[in-house]
């Protein structure tokens, strides 16, 4: 787009916050430890514990809008988790996507399995009974696809709790509008809160109303998941060149 690198310190997303929560050990002096003390009760944060996840993630769809990832990049690296196979021998949830579910064959093997909304909603409401807590690596409602918008891994916290009565605050965003991931961007940048910082996106629930919580500025993209509501004016090409030309310089 035309932006100097060297101006960027750099930028966290909701899944670079799962990683540091999912790979905390016990001693570290974290910013994400002093900041939720529920979630440190709720999946033992800092602990070499395994923690036993019902997995849910992404299949064809996540492929076809270009954010499916492997099983080997979701838990790959955060060798703590461990795959259940249902609701009832696990300690948490864990949400990557709405449309698989992991489990592992009878040799330990980890497979993503494709799953329907039916049986999503049922693993979902076995897992509310338990009152298990539920961690969200993408607390998106919905996203954009083509011209349509699609389910994102939000809609299924908002399920959990709204639908099947899991306790709110079992819930735990790992991403905006949390303040959870600003709270990384300023450990990780070393930037003191409400400095330097901006959060793009475009989500009026999530990305602007998360950064207008935590005290910093925001970008709004208009024309993203709010584009068939918001209004905008008409605007010749000539000043959107001449704009990208004066940024480049």
């Amino acid at each position: 787009m035309g932006y100097d690198r060297s101006w960027f310190a750099g930028c966290v997303t909701s899944g670079d916050v799962a990683r540091a929560v999912l790979t905390t050990r016990e001693g570290d002096d974290t910013a994400i430890l002093r900041s939720d003390g529920r979630m440190w009760s709720d999946v033992q944060l800092g602990s070499d514990e395994p923690l036993r996840c019902l997995h849910l993630t992404w299949s064809q769809r996540g492929a076809k809008d270009g954010f499916k990832t492997k099983q080997t990049i979701d838990l790959g690296e955060t060798p703590r988790v461990e795959v259940a196979n249902d609701p009832e021998s696990a300690d948490a949830v864990l949400i990557h996507g709405t449309e698989a579910v992991t489990r592992t064959d009878e040799s330990g093997v980890a497979e993503v399995h494709p799953a329907g909304e039916g049986e999503v909603e049922d693993l979902l409401r076995r897992a509310a009974a338990r009152n298990l807590p539920m961690l969200v690596a993408n607390p998106d409602l919905v996203t954009v696809s083509g011209e349509e918008l699609v389910a994102m891994p939000g809609s299924l916290a908002r399920k959990y709790v709204e639908d099947f009565g899991a306790p709110r605050e079992r819930v735990h965003l790992l991403g905006k509008p949390s303040p959870i991931i600003y709270t990384l961007a300023c450990e990780k940048f070393g930037i003191p809160k409400g400095e330097r910082m901006v959060a793009v996106g475009d989500s009026l629930e999530h990305d602007i109303k998360g950064a207008r919580q935590f005290g910093i500025d925001s970008v709004f993209i208009s024309a993203g998941i709010h584009g068939r509501q918001v209004s905008r004016p008409a605007c010749p090409r000539s000043i959107w060149s001449s704009r990208s030309s004066s940024l480049r310089n």
